[in-house]
């Protein structure tokens, strides 16, 4: 097609893969608790297209993924080391990009282009612990999650802040060929051609990255399901991060379902372990309770301005009959998702 002979002139290096059974661990220090990050299931799989722009000052590169049926551990420390390692240009793959794909040749003043991300999760669930050191959790299962990527003016910013569909460079995205729009079949969606950049029905496919934009984070969300994993005691259970740390390694995690468990025993305790046997009952005993009243269907746009991290968030109404947002928590759950908040989500590498 036209479009991926487009493909062919801009880019120098393109990868394609597909693959099932997905694991991901962090081996740092610090994340010796919640180490594997992803869990696969026996539906799982993973497919990803990373084209590399030949001139990113005037074309940007993409990064395409889709994966399906996993288990993610969020802990946000790791997502930064994660988005470090890929995107900076002085560590790991983004430092490899950064060295061997720049424009020589381009003006000084030019600013080459993010690299345009979109990344489709399928049928997932996510656990957040309240920090990554917690045994209080936060589970969310999705039916389909978009993640992607932009940049706005904030001048011409929609007040009704509708979130256009558009890549880093501002481009309007192509529902077709957008992977999201596929839907569950998304086999049908040929990474090796079809583009969410590489377009030639586009003309500023040479435009210069204008630096006055700001960056905008989308979150597009169907059917979505928020749990709490919390102890039932009126009181706390007694269990300390302390203690967390040395029990977590005898215990595994179940699926995402209302009450059902939360953990369950791998392996019997050692001896030397046995005056905790109390306090690993209590996390056995644990059970999922789900706080959405219907499933939601959510647009969360996260601005990161110059002076401020603004958060949007919208129940979407497409015309379908979709219950409005309903959820009923108790006054620990609560703050158990304020605790993910103020722990969690600001943690550092």
């Amino acid at each position: 097609s036209s479009s991926s002979l487009l493909m062919s002139e801009m880019t120098m290096m393109q990868a394609v893969a597909r693959c099932n059974n997905i694991y991901l661990y962090d081996l740092s220090p610090e994340g010796q608790l919640y180490d594997n990050i992803i869990e696969s299931k026996e539906e799982s799989s993973l497919e990803i297209r990373m084209s590399v722009s030949n001139n990113n000052v005037h074309h940007p590169s993409e990064i395409l993924v889709v994966i399906r049926g996993i288990t993610l551990f969020f802990v946000r420390r790791y997502i930064n080391e994660s988005i470090q390692y890929l995107f900076s240009s002085q560590y790991g793959i983004g430092h490899f990009i950064s060295v061997n794909f720049t424009d020589l040749d381009a003006a000084e003043d030019s600013k080459a282009h993010p690299v345009c991300y979109q990344i489709c999760f399928l049928d997932v669930s996510i656990i957040c612990p309240t920090t990554s050191k917690s045994a209080d959790l936060i589970g969310l299962k999705t039916k389909r999650l978009v993640l992607m990527n932009n940049y706005e003016n904030e001048t011409s910013m929609d007040l009704n802040w509708v979130p256009d569909r558009k890549c880093a460079t501002g481009y309007q995205y192509d529902d077709e060929k957008d992977p999201a729009s596929v839907g569950y079949e998304f086999q049908q969606h040929d990474l090796k051609t079809d583009s969410i950049v590489f377009d030639d029905s586009r003309d500023d496919a040479s435009q210069l990255f204008d630096t006055s934009l700001f960056l905008r984070i989308s979150l597009e969300v169907e059917q979505l399901r928020l749990f709490t994993g919390l102890s039932d005691l009126k009181h706390h259970d007694g269990c300390s991060d302390h203690d967390f740390f040395y029990l977590s390694q005898f215990l595994t995690h179940g699926t995402i379902e209302r009450e059902s468990p939360i953990f369950y025993s791998s392996s019997d305790l050692p001896e030397s372990l046995f005056s905790k046997r109390k306090l690993f009952d209590r996390l056995c005993s644990r059970r999922w309770r789900e706080v959405t009243m219907s499933p939601l269907q959510l647009t969360v746009l996260i601005d990161i301005l110059p002076s401020c991290l603004r958060i949007l968030i919208r129940d979407d109404d497409d015309g379908s009959e979709v219950s409005p947002v309903g959820v009923k928590l108790t006054l620990s759950q609560f703050c158990a998702f304020l605790s993910m908040w103020y722990g969690n989500m600001q943690e550092l590498p």
